[in-house]
C-alpha cells in the first residue's frame, strides 16, 4: 500500500481487495462498508439498513411475519376479506327476502304478501287480482265491487223495450225504457196551492188555488191572469201594529202645554202635518242650588251664586269664567316645613314648600367596626405645592364610603369622621418635625376627585406614638344641581405630608415607624372603629368660605407701632 497519498480524487479504481482499518480487514462476501465517524476506522458490516418509518397493518390487513414492516425482514401482506371482496352478510328489510343459495351466493327477492293481488310475471311484479279491501273506496252507491246494483223496476205506463221482457234494470245489461201511454197524460193530481180542472176527458186546466179573503186575486184576462195583491188583511201580517196601534187606526194625540204653540192648533196624531213653536215668554223658571234667577219684565237672567271669598270671575269669551280665588281653609307650615313667603297657604298665591334641616331624623351614619384587629398605616409623601382637590390621597378602608340611594335633602351636609390614630413612633430625621395628617371627601374611588381641598385632622409629631380619638368636621357641598343630578357618592381619603425628602410622588407607606397609624379593629385598645355621620343643613345654616392664596392681613411696619 505504499505510495498512496491523501487528497481529493474524482475516481478510485480497485481491481480486487480493499483492506480497511489498522489491521487491513478485507471483510467477507456480501458485507458493506460502515463509517465509524470522523477520524475513526471504516469497518465491514451486514447490509441490513431499515426504513426510517415503519408500515403497520390496518383493518382487514395482515403481515407475515407479524409486526411493523421496515424493510429489514421479507414480509407477505394479505387481506382478511373474501377473495372476491364481496359482502358476507345480507339482511332482508321490509318487502325484501334474502335467500342463502351457498356460502358465497345470495338471492334477493321482493316479498309479496299472499292474497294481496301482487304476483310475479316473467320475473316482474304484476297485478293479478286486487281485493276490495286493498282499495280506499270499493263501493258504488253503497254496493261492493263485484255485486249488482239494486234493481230499477218500471211502473204503470212504462216498460223495457230491449232486450224484450223483464221488469227490472240493475246495470248488468243494456236496457231501453219506453212509455206505454198512447193518449197523453191520464193521471194529474193537484197538490197544495194547485187546482186541477177537467173540462173533458183529454183536457186538464191547472190553476193556482187562492184562498178567499186572503188579499190574493187574479188580474188580467183569463185564462192567463196573474196573481196579484189587492187587500191583505192585518191578520195576515206577522206584525200589524205601531206603538200598539193597529194598522188603519190613528196614533194617540200629542197635545201641547204652556210655552208651546201648534199650527194648525190641534193635537198631533200623525194624520196631519203640524208645526210646533216654543214660546219666548217663559214665566216659570225655578233656581236650584248655586243658581240665581233675576227678572226684568219678561226677560230672565240666570247666573251662578258664588262665595265671593273663594270664587271669582275672570275675563273670557263669550262669558266670564269662574275661577278659584283661594281655599276656605288655610294650610299652615308645621315643624320642619317652611314657606317661600308668609306662614300660611290658601291658594291665592304660589308658595314653595321646603323641608327644613332636621339633623335628628335625617342624619346618615356609615360605620365600620371589624371584629378582628384592623390597623392602617397612612401613606406619606413630600409635596410643596398647595393642597388641591385633585392631589392623590388614599382610602382608610375600601368599605368606608357612602352612596346616596335617595335624592339628597339638602345641598350641604355636615360630615363628622371619627377614628383612633397615633403619631409616628420614631422620627425620620434628627429632631422633631410636624407631619400633618390630612383628610378629604372624594366623589369617586379614583382618589383624585375631591369635593373640597384636604383638611387638617392632626399635626402628627415625628416623635410620639400617642393614641388619640380624632374627629374631623367637614362641610360637604354637593353642588347646585344636587336634586336633579345623578345620585352622588362620598369617599373619605387621607394622606400624611412628610417632612422627609425624597419620597415618591405617589406616596409610600412605612411598616410602622414613620407613618401615622389608624386603629379601628376590635382588638386594639382604645379603637372605636371608623364612623362617618352626615347631617343635612339648610343653606341658611352654612357659612361657606373660599380659600385664598394671599395673606389675610398686612403686618404693620415698626414705625406704625403705637404700643
Amino acid at each position: 500500500m505504499s505510495g498512496v497519498k491523501t487528497g481529493d480524487f474524482n475516481r478510485v479504481t480497485i481491481s480486487n481487495d480493499l483492506g480497511v482499518g489498522r489491521r487491513a480487514n478485507f471483510g467477507t462476501s456480501g458485507q458493506v462498508l460502515k463509517s465509524g465517524g470522523q477520524g475513526r476506522e471504516l469497518t465491514w458490516g451486514s447490509n441490513s439498513a431499515t426504513l426510517p418509518e415503519g408500515l403497520t397493518a390496518g383493518a382487514n390487513i395482515t403481515f407475515n411475519p407479524a409486526g411493523v414492516y421496515n424493510g429489514s425482514v421479507a414480509t407477505t401482506i394479505s387481506t382478511t376479506t373474501p377473495p372476491d371482496g364481496g359482502i358476507t352478510t345480507l339482511n332482508g328489510g321490509d318487502g325484501i327476502i334474502v335467500e342463502d343459495d351457498s356460502a358465497t351466493e345470495k338471492t334477493i327477492k321482493a316479498d309479496l304478501k299472499s292474497g294481496s293481488g301482487l304476483t310475479f310475471t316473467s320475473g316482474e311484479i304484476d297485478l293479478a287480482s286486487i281485493p276490495n279491501s286493498a282499495l280506499a273506496n270499493s263501493t258504488i252507491s253503497g254496493k261492493a265491487l263485484g255485486t249488482s246494483l239494486s234493481s230499477l223496476y218500471v211502473g204503470t205506463g212504462l216498460a223495457f223495450a230491449s232486450p224484450p221482457g223483464g221488469i227490472n234494470y240493475d246495470g248488468s245489461a243494456e236496457r231501453t225504457i219506453i212509455s206505454t201511454i198512447t193518449q197523453g197524460l191520464v193521471y194529474i193530481t193537484g197538490g197544495n196551492g194547485i187546482n186541477i180542472e177537467t173540462p173533458n176527458a183529454l183536457t186538464r186546466n191547472i190553476l193556482a188555488d187562492l184562498k178567499a179573503n186572503s188579499g190574493l186575486v187574479f188580474t188580467g184576462d183569463s185564462p192567463n191572469g196573474e196573481i196579484d195583491l189587492v187587500d191583505i188583511p192585518n191578520s195576515a201580517l206577522a206584525e200589524s201594529t205601531i206603538s200598539g196601534k193597529a194598522l188603519g187606526t190613528n196614533l194617540s194625540g200629542l197635545t201641547f202645554g204652556t210655552g208651546i204653540t201648534a199650527s194648525p192648533s190641534q193635537a198631533y196624531d200623525g194624520s196631519t202635518a203640524i208645526t210646533i213653536t216654543a214660546s219666548t215668554n217663559i214665566s216659570d223658571l225655578t233656581a236650584s242650588d248655586g243658581i240665581l234667577i233675576t227678572s226684568v219684565g219678561t226677560a230672565k237672567t240666570i247666573s251662578t251664586r258664588i262665595d265671593a271669598d273663594t270664587i271669582v270671575f275672570k275675563a273670557a269669551s263669550p262669558t266670564k269664567l269662574m275661577a278659584v280665588a283661594k281655599v276656605p281653609n288655610k294650610l299652615t307650615a308645621g315643624s320642619g316645613i317652611s314657606f317661600s313667603s308668609g306662614t300660611t297657604f290658601d291658594g291665592s298665591a304660589a308658595v314653595t314648600i321646603t323641608a327644613t334641616t332636621d339633623a335628628t331624623t335625617r342624619s346618615i351614619t356609615k360605620a365600620i367596626f371589624p371584629t378582628n384587629t384592623a390597623e392602617y398605616r397612612v401613606y406619606r409623601r413630600t409635596f410643596t405645592s398647595n393642597r388641591s382637590k385633585s392631589m392623590l390621597m388614599y382610602p382608610i378602608d375600601t368599605n368606608f364610603n357612602y352612596s346616596f340611594d335617595h335624592t339628597p335633602v339638602s345641598r350641604y351636609y355636615k360630615v363628622e369622621i371619627s377614628f383612633s390614630s397615633s403619631d409616628a413612633i420614631a422620627g425620620p430625621v434628627t429632631g422633631i418635625f410636624l407631619e400633618p395628617l390630612l383628610i378629604r371627601l372624594d366623589s369617586d374611588n379614583t382618589y383624585t376627585t375631591g369635593y373640597q381641598n384636604p383638611q387638617l385632622v392632626s399635626s402628627i409629631h415625628t416623635l410620639g406614638g400617642k393614641l388619640e380619638q380624632r374627629t374631623a368636621v367637614i362641610i360637604l357641598d354637593l353642588g347646585a344641581g344636587y336634586s336633579t343630578a345623578a345620585l352622588q357618592k362620598v369617599f373619605p381619603v387621607v394622606i400624611q405630608q412628610s417632612a422627609e425628602s425624597g419620597l415618591p410622588a405617589a406616596g409610600s407607606r412605612d411598616t410602622g415607624a414613620k407613618s401615622a397609624g389608624i386603629f379601628y379593629g376590635g382588638g386594639q385598645a382604645g379603637a372605636r372603629g371608623l364612623q362617618m355621620v352626615m347631617t343635612p343643613l339648610s343653606e341658611n345654616d352654612v357659612s361657606i368660605t373660599e380659600p385664598t392664596s394671599g395673606s389675610p392681613f398686612t403686618i404693620p411696619v415698626d414705625s406704625d407701632d403705637d404700643y
